[in-house]
């Protein structure tokens, strides 16, 4: 029996280039074109002209042609003429023989076991049998299970329709600034898929017209996912414009969304002052009581400052510190530690507390939360 021929020619064109492939219109008189199938599968046809020589390297090849039918219908035969491919790297025609052998004799272990299978509960498996059996499917690449493969399928959906949305969202923003800007607006205001959310949150990011931010905040109230109402958050933490932080803040404590507490919260031992007494501000809107003892504990923090130097002259570069020392180095800008008293976080407690004040003395503080938590009747003031 003759396997199927693999051939390795190459042609050298005169461009310098080269192409490997099978030769396919070797017998053709007069030249006039190369016909060749590539090892992909790709069939070219070139010019005479274009080429400049081919090289046929298929000794191996050339070989098995001549022995292959030399070689018995047998288990025996079959397996000598295998181990011969395998040692000249003829794949294709090794698994041609290989496979012969169990069509001749099912339970040859040595064809079973080159083959790839494996016995499982008695069976012979290949690796891709036993994989379906236990219900995996070969998809992208690799084996998975079907509910991988739905997760995965799901989220190139996601990725999609994000991708769609942020084109979308694109043609609104340029709309806004054309005659068309009545149309754009409704457009986005009538936006309620959660998936717009990460285009939206990155055209409000880079934006710098308050009005377009603002219509933002709008949009993504009227959204009202989890992922909208976190960038509300965000933007009444961060966003640059008072006007817009506002604005979110407003959405936020006219609808209180689950979490923002814990977010603004959190952000009393932010490294930024700024954003603690933003978040100080929220919790006294959100009129949370749970938030007073976070109140108390961030009345006066403690932060450091660059003084000097080619920066701002007092950037908040780090985080909360126990220590009180300041330190500089040559010309560099000198390092200083200050205690910092939020007036926003007074504001707050004072608002939350009924309006009882013990202005920033903590422990004050502290010992009428105990009592008020206690419900006991104490007047400090």
């Amino acid at each position: 029996m003759t396997a199927p021929m693999v051939w390795a020619d190459v042609l050298i064109l005169k461009s310098g280039g080269r192409i490997q492939g099978e030769w396919l219109n070797v017998d053709q008189r007069p030249r006039d074109e190369y016909v060749v199938r590539t090892r992909d599968g790709v069939r070219l046809i070139l010019a005479a002209a274009q080429v400049m020589k081919v090289i046929r390297e298929r000794p191996a090849l050339d070989d098995y042609a001549r022995i292959a039918p030399a070689y018995a219908n047998t288990p025996e035969d079959q397996w000598q003429l295998a181990e011969w491919c395998r040692d000249r790297h003829l794949g294709a025609q090794r698994q041609t023989h290989l496979r012969r052998i169990l069509e001749l004799d099912p339970h040859d272990l040595r064809a079973r076991r080159s083959l790839g299978y494996r016995k499982l509960g008695g069976h012979w498996y290949t690796e891709p049998e036993w994989m379906r059996h236990q219900g995996y499917r070969f998809h992208q690449g690799r084996w998975r299970l079907p509910q991988e493969i739905e997760l995965s399928e799901r989220n190139q959906q996601i990725e999609a329709t994000q991708g769609s949305w942020k084109k979308k969202l694109r043609k609104c923003r340029e709309e806004l600034d054309s005659g068309h800007a009545q149309e754009a607006r409704r457009a986005l205001l009538a936006i309620r898929d959660p998936l717009a959310v990460p285009a939206l949150q990155e055209m409000f990011s880079a934006e710098s017209w308050r009005a377009v931010k603002t219509l933002y905040v709008e949009v993504f109230l009227s959204i009202g996912s989890p992922g909208a109402w976190k960038s509300l958050v965000g933007a009444s933490l961060d966003d640059p414009d008072q006007e817009v932080r506002m604005a979110a803040l407003d959405a936020i404590v006219r609808n209180d969304p689950p979490g923002a507490i814990h977010v603004y919260v959190d952000a009393l031992e932010d490294q930024n002052n700024h954003r603690v007494n933003r978040a100080a501000y929220a919790l006294a809107q959100l009129n949370k009581p749970s938030a007073v003892r976070p109140l108390i504990q961030a009345l006066v923090t403690r932060h450091q400052f660059k003084i000097g130097g080619a920066g701002d002259p007092q950037a908040v570069s780090t985080s909360f510190s126990d220590a009180g020392s300041s330190f500089s180095t040559g010309g560099q800008p000198t390092i200083v530690q200050r205690e910092v008293r939020n007036q926003e976080v007074l504001h707050a407690l004072v608002v939350l507390s009924g309006g009882v004040n013990f202005s920033f003395d903590r422990e004050a503080w502290n010992y009428w939360h105990d009592a008020w938590q206690g419900h006991d009747s104490v007047d400090l003031r």
